[in-house]
């Protein structure tokens, strides 16, 4: 499979006869992981948008062919080898760019009216200072887990915009308290002291904002969907009995009273969780299985599949994302009996016996893949879930395994097997390999953080002390510690 898609980049950036759109058509079939969509014009692509694509140099040399793109968006792409600037030094039509991590490759885009950064990623004061070069920006959207700078003054360079937002996920302040006057009034949310100067103020002042908040959260607890991204959001919705539906979006930090206040929403009957980090290894989490009437689990980490393992009740879940899983997590999985739909989607699964599954006697639904493996998972499931296992690159993996099968055979002396265990040990040591120059999720079997950056006992990249110091668990095998 490799050797197809090392072809196709080869013929896609050798050939000057074939359209950017038919270039684009072939690396979009090459594919092993995520998708590309394009619109083109004129033969030209003129945007695109990456989506769970894990990149590396060839992708690269492919993209940066896509010179008159007016639109490029990344949403949850991985990194083998990291952009190269200088590959995109000539994208000088491009006016609209989405990001996560990517901003850096894209320094020379002067001509840029949108630029959107969103997503479980950092920004530091290097990137406000690319961010300061684009001074024909109108609209600047900047919405991420951490802003890990206050000197924002380099945005007084962008004498054009119009509208400015600037949040993150951490910070308990007001970002637009630190924005350049000539661009303070469009920034959003406004900026204000109101919290800072209700807490100074007169004792009615504090007895209106609790009023507020009480009637926010009495609002929450009555709904019969909520998404929240704080402990204490968590511990506000306690005793409700209206909740079907629950979203932790973002939720950093999740203590025993959070755990405690889930527990109790018994009508629950969704459970998602969106970009969430936190250790749970001290919580006790037995009082989750009191969600009998829960029938629908979303994760994106194996923690979170296993603070439901006693949840008996499930029909539907899905395990997907930027994560791993081991024999014991497949273990948990076969201990949800009741279940009728299963869809795994991950970074990378560790193990090929499933053989555990065959406990999920009433499944009629089920996918199952992994972004980094050669292997048909489908194949290696129990006879009985065969016939209902569906993967995205069933039949591709079948005819690159048929075709070494063929070759093994036709050579059978000592020296062929040699040659297949040394095969062998290289696949195992491209697994180990991990991306680089990563600035969000960090750590074993995830990615080494870029110069400069520390990962985090979490297992996020930054540069603050809680990401740096030692003492605060930084992880020295995956970027720098104090």
């Amino acid at each position: 499979m490799k050797f197809l898609r090392s072809l196709v980049y080869s013929f896609l950036t050798l050939s000057a006869l074939a359209s950017q759109c038919d270039d684009a058509k072939k690396y979009s079939k090459s594919l092993d992981t995520g998708s590309i969509s394009f619109k083109c014009s004129d033969g030209k692509v003129s945007e695109f948008k990456l989506t769970h694509v894990i990149i590396n140099k060839d992708d690269i040399k492919v993209i940066s062919k896509f010179t008159k793109a007016q639109k490029i968006e990344f949403d949850g792409c991985e990194y083998v080898d990291s952009l190269d600037s200088s590959y995109f030094k000539d994208f000088s039509k491009l006016t609209y760019l989405s990001v996560e991590s990517e901003l850096p490759a894209f320094k020379y885009a002067k001509h840029l009216k949108t630029l959107e950064i969103l997503g479980n990623t950092s920004v530091d004061k290097d990137d406000i200072k690319i961010i300061s070069k684009f001074t024909e920006l109108e609209k600047l959207k900047i919405d991420v887990r951490e802003v890990s700078t206050r000197d924002l003054s380099y945005l007084k360079s962008l004498k054009h915009l119009k509208e400015f937002k600037l949040v993150d996920d951490r910070s308990e302040d007001n970002l637009c308290n630190y924005a350049p006057k000539e661009i303070k009034s469009i920034c959003y949310p406004k900026s204000s002291t109101t919290k800072k100067t209700s807490t100074k103020k007169t004792s009615t002042k504090k007895t209106t904002t609790k009023t507020k908040t009480t009637k926010t959260t009495k609002s929450k607890a009555t709904a019969t969907s909520v998404t929240v991204n704080s402990n204490s959001d968590l511990v506000a919705l306690k005793g409700s009995k209206s909740i079907k539906k629950l979203e932790l979006y973002r939720l950093y930090s999740l203590e025993q009273s959070g755990i405690d206040a889930l527990a109790t929403l018994t009508n629950l009957e969704t459970v998602e969780f969106t970009h969430c980090s936190y250790n749970i290894s001290n919580l006790d989490v037995s009082s989750i299985k009191n969600l009998k009437k829960l029938r629908e689990l979303i994760v994106d980490n194996y923690d979170e599949l296993t603070m439901f393992k006693k949840n008996k009740s499930l029909k539907s879940l899905r395990v997907h994302g930027n994560t791993c899983l081991d024999k014991d997590h497949f273990k948990i999985i076969a201990g949800f009996t009741e279940l009728e739909k299963l869809e795994i989607d991950v970074r990378e699964i560790y193990t090929t016996d499933l053989s555990s599954l065959k406990s999920l006697k009433k499944l009629k639904e089920l996918r199952i893949e992994d972004h980094r493996s050669d292997v048909n998972f489908c194949q290696k499931l129990p006879k009985e879930l065969r016939s209902i296992c569906k993967t995205s690159y069933t039949a591709k993996k079948s005819s690159t395994k048929t075709t070494k099968t063929t070759k093994s055979t036709k050579k059978s002396t000592k020296k062929s097997t040699k040659k297949t265990t040394k095969t062998t040990k290289t696949t195992k040591t491209s697994k180990k390999s991990l991306p680089t120059n990563s600035t969000d999720k960090c750590g074993k079997g995830v990615a080494i953080c870029k110069k400069g950056y520390c990962c985090s006992k979490y297992g996020y990249c930054g540069k603050s002390d809680d990401y740096c110091k030692s003492s605060r668990g930084c992880q020295s095998e995956f970027g720098q510690c104090k």
